[in-house]
């Protein structure tokens, strides 16, 4: 391999042979080389963790797909670049005087079809392409569940939608909770030597085991802060607010960092870790029925201080919760709540703690009466 590459954009990384070889057919010596690449230069390595996860993004997004992106799928990712547009558009601080147009979206389309499909348009519009997802990925349209892999599956819950049960190829169950998204490839479950999904949003899982070969094979979820590696267990997954949760109900679970080279905790059943994108992380003993009973549509509290319900809460519920009153920040709850019905959960806390409740756009208020 060549010595040090030099990158300034995600879009030049992510066409260079060398490193779309390691996304998509990782060995232990690419990601040795790759890992020095990032860590050459100390001053620079922050800039270049991030170069990383975006080019790795648009090598993802870039490659033959088979089948084409199914039209669920185009939907999806169309309405969010559709959606951005329109705010850049009418934004009085964009730096451009022209106008935005959205692009054509068969075009755009046309660059994940079948392999053998307009080849040589592929070709011709590879940079372009580039351009295009690079731009996505730096407004946060385009992640890498958006587009799918060879026969890849992406599931994807509404906003009140409530939950959806996926079994997966090889057996295991994962349960996807609200606004939340799981993407998966079958090929790689059916035949890899690693199974591998990726949540965004909460997801519960229940992992079979599996060998091959007379090999146990691992399986993983990764997000956007980490890996979680396992071989059969029971455990929760919470992507929101910038950070990864795991809570660990049955077995064991590795924590590894995104690239896998690093192990950052090992969970035993009762624990929960939990790490930001800036790489901070700690591990406690929690109660795991507060952060795994969602999945049956209620949240199971003992004695918890209301502060950490209240965390709980915004996460399974997508909102914000004040306490106007801080004696009730430090009031411990014990039962159960809805963990997909809002207003249910607004008459609960209401009687609960005899309480004032208002709801305004995304915030809850409790006024101690």
């Amino acid at each position: 391999m060549n010595a040090q590459p030099h990158y300034t954009t995600a879009a030049e990384l992510a066409l260079d042979e060398q490193f779309r070889a390691f996304v998509l057919h990782p060995s232990k010596e690419r990601s040795d080389f790759w890992s020095a690449w990032q860590n050459a230069l100390p001053n620079d390595q922050e800039r270049r963790r991030t170069l990383m996860e975006d080019a790795e993004r648009l090598v993802l997004a870039l490659r033959p797909v088979q089948p084409d992106v199914p039209e669920g799928a185009q939907e999806l990712v169309w309405q969010r670049i559709e959606s951005r547009i329109n705010v850049l558009a009418g934004s009085t601080s964009h730096i451009s005087s022209e106008p935005i147009q959205a692009p054509e979206r068969a075009r755009v389309f046309d660059l994940f079809a079948t392999p053998g499909k307009h080849v040589r348009y592929r070709r011709t519009y590879m940079w372009a392409a580039a351009a295009l997802l690079a731009l996505a990925v730096g407004i946060g349209i385009f992640r890498q569940s958006d587009v799918l892999a060879p026969a890849d599956v992406l599931v994807a819950t509404s906003d009140g939608g409530g939950r959806s049960t996926v079994s997966l190829p090889d057996g295991s169950v994962v349960i996807v909770g609200e606004r939340s998204e799981l993407s998966y490839s079958t090929a790689m479950m059916r035949d890899s030597s690693v199974r591998e999904v990726r949540v965004c949003g909460e997801a519960f899982f229940r992992v079979k085991k599996t060998s091959r070969d007379g090999q146990a094979v691992k399986f993983r979820v990764k997000t956007d802060c980490a890996l979680i590696e396992v071989l059969g267990t029971e455990f929760n997954v919470n992507t929101r607010g910038n950070q990864t949760a795991v809570v660990l109900q049955e077995g064991k679970v590795r924590i590894l960092s995104l690239d896998g080279a690093t192990e950052l905790a090992v969970l035993h059943p009762g624990e929960r870790f939990e790490i930001g994108k800036a790489g901070t992380s700690s591990t406690r003993t929690v109660q795991t029925e507060a952060y795994t009973s969602w999945k049956d549509g209620k949240i199971f509290f003992d004695a918890l201080p209301m502060s950490e319900v209240a965390s709980i809460l915004q996460n399974s519920h997508g909102i914000t919760i004040r306490f106007a009153d801080s004696t009730l920040v430090n009031t411990r709850f014990s039962g159960g709540v809805p963990s997909d019905n809002l207003p249910l959960l607004q008459d609960v806390l209401r009687e609960t703690f005899n309480a004032r409740v208002e709801m305004h756009h995304d915030t809850l208020t409790l006024y101690a009466r």
